[in-house]
């Protein structure tokens, strides 16, 4: 798939008798995607350390409790390094697809958001009803809705804002 900037190839990776994947197809559509932007010119970064990527590895746990062994796949060279957490399209979520990072995340946005407007429409200014409304749902109701379109995420974020 490729959104605007960003890509995201996903594959499974099927396990081998001594119970390491065969990353062949995984690795193949990376040298695929290589090749292509080579090509056409289109960068793909990618750094060796964590910290300087955003190009990396991320692998969803098929079986509960059991830990992943190690994957090597390589992007032009440099081996891919994995992450225990994942964002796209602005939802951050966790190999075992929890969402709690992100609701976190949401909720101080809108923590910070609405510490600004409470300074701002305070009761010294004397903002109206209707101003704080207003100020509410265009700064802080598009952080609580975006990314969020399933109501369980959505009711979380609520919660965690009222506590």
């Amino acid at each position: 798939m490729e959104f605007a900037d960003d890509v995201n190839l996903w594959t499974r990776l099927d396990r081998k008798e001594d119970g390491s994947y065969d990353t062949s197809q995984a690795q193949l559509a990376l040298d695929t995607i290589s090749n292509w932007s080579e090509r056409y010119g289109i960068n793909v970064s990618i750094s060796p350390t964590i910290a300087d990527t955003k190009t990396y590895g991320f692998m969803l746990q098929s079986q509960r409790g059991k830990p992943t062994p190690p994957v090597d796949l390589v992007y032009r060279g440099i081996p891919l390094t994995f992450k225990d957490e994942a964002k796209m399209l602005g939802v951050t979520f966790d190999y075992k697809l929890n969402f709690d990072t992100h609701v976190k995340n949401v909720t101080n946005s809108a923590k910070r958001k609405l510490a600004c407007i409470n300074k701002i429409v305070g009761r010294d200014w004397g903002g109206s009803t209707g101003d704080t409304r207003a100020a509410c749902l265009s700064q802080v109701w598009p952080i609580l809705t975006y990314a969020c379109n399933m109501s369980g995420l959505r009711s979380s974020t609520m919660a965690h804002l009222q506590n």
